[in-house]
């Protein structure tokens, strides 16, 4: 068994009923929806990034393999955070 970890998203309103009624419709819940989407959308990513198209998504999500040596750097991390959203304006 895999162990699951609880964490918190915050959705517009009308997304989180479109997918309430969506997981109400297949009979699952929405964390299991969200769960399958975010897993197929992961899937998609390595496989292209295994077939050349997106070397960037493979090394993005070497980031999150467990065991990597790869280190998180918070500083860097709001660092990148704070020029993203000046460099749109925010």
């Amino acid at each position: 068994m895999q162990t699951m970890i609880r964490t918190s998203i915050t959705f517009p309103a009308d997304l989180y009923e479109a997918l309430r009624l969506q997981a109400f419709s297949q009979r699952t819940s929405v964390s299991q929806l969200i769960r399958e989407k975010v897993f197929t959308k992961a899937k998609k990513r390595i496989k292209q990034a295994k077939a050349g198209q997106g070397i960037e998504a493979l090394l993005e999500l070497s980031k999150l393999t467990k065991g990597s040596d790869l280190e998180f750097d918070r500083k860097k991390f709001y660092d990148d955070l704070i020029k993203h959203k000046m460099s749109f304006g925010f």
